[in-house]
Order: C-alpha cells, then sequence, then structure tokens
C-alpha cells in the first residue's frame, strides 16, 4: 500500500509491518489477545469465506463442509504458531 499512497503524491511515508497471531499461542499478552479474537474471526467466517471459490473449484457443498471441518480442528489443535502479517 505504501506504493500506492507514494504514487498518489503522499510523502514522507513509513511502513510498519505487524504480525498477527492465528490463535492464543503467543507469549505477549496484547498478541495472545490479538491472537485469540484473531482465531474467532477465521472459525466464524469460514464457511462464507470458502463456499463460493471451492465450489467454483468444483468442490460440492457437502465436500466444502467436511474441509471446513478439518481446517476448524486443525486451527483449533495448536499444533502449528501460525500467523499473518498485516
Amino acid at each position: 500500500m505504501k506504493k500506492w499512497a507514494e504514487e498518489a503524491g503522499f510523502a514522507n511515508l513509513q511502513q510498519q509491518v505487524i504480525k498477527i497471531p492465528i490463535g492464543p499461542w503467543a507469549k505477549d499478552p496484547r498478541l495472545k489477545e490479538l491472537g485469540m479474537i484473531n482465531i474467532v474471526q477465521l472459525l466464524d467466517g469460514l464457511e462464507a469465506s470458502s463456499l463460493k471459490p471451492l465450489t467454483a473449484c468444483g468442490y460440492t457443498e457437502d465436500e466444502i463442509t467436511v474441509l471446513n471441518a478439518h481446517v476448524r480442528r486443525e486451527l483449533k489443535s495448536k499444533a502449528f504458531h501460525a500467523y499473518f502479517t498485516l
């Protein structure tokens, strides 16, 4: 986005990249809370964000439901420390 802002005429821009955890695995209390909020959002929106793209790829609704159940189980398992950048 920084490039787009510069192209629009903004100057003296600073960019800060923040890692947002998926789940409450972080040691820092603030990141732990953000991770918990983030996983709730992901779990709540999983079906809504996967139904149309996966249907377009040829999956049936039943297959998507099963796949989403596996995704939910993995997200809740705490087997990995995933994050995304913001």
